[in-house]
C-alpha cells in the first residue's frame, strides 16, 4: 500500500513539474508577443486589407448588372466595327 502511495505522490509530482512548465511557456509567448506588437498589428491590418479587397473585387464581379454592362459593351463594339462611320 505505501508503494501505491508513493507512486501516486510522485505522479503529482511529475504533473505539477508539467503544470510549471506551461505556465512558464505561456509567460515568455505573452511577453514576445507584447514585445513585437506592431510587428504583429501591421501583418494583420495588412491581411485584413488584402481580404476585404479580395471580397469587394469578387462581389463586384459577380454582380448582375455588372454583367449586363459588360454585354452592352461587347454589344456597342461589335456596332462600331460594322458600321464605324457613324460613331468616328
Amino acid at each position: 500500500m505505501s508503494n501505491f502511495i508513493a507512486i501516486i505522490i510522485k505522479v503529482k509530482e511529475f504533473f505539477n513539474k508539467i503544470i510549471e512548465v506551461m505556465i512558464m511557456y505561456s509567460k515568455i509567448a505573452v511577453g514576445n508577443v507584447k514585445k513585437s506588437f506592431k510587428d504583429y498589428a501591421i501583418y494583420f491590418l495588412t491581411l485584413t486589407l488584402a481580404v476585404c479587397m479580395f471580397y469587394s473585387f469578387n462581389s463586384i464581379w459577380s454582380q448582375k448588372a455588372l454583367i449586363q454592362m459588360k454585354s452592352v459593351s461587347k454589344l456597342l463594339i461589335l456596332r462600331r466595327q460594322f458600321s464605324p462611320a457613324k460613331y468616328e
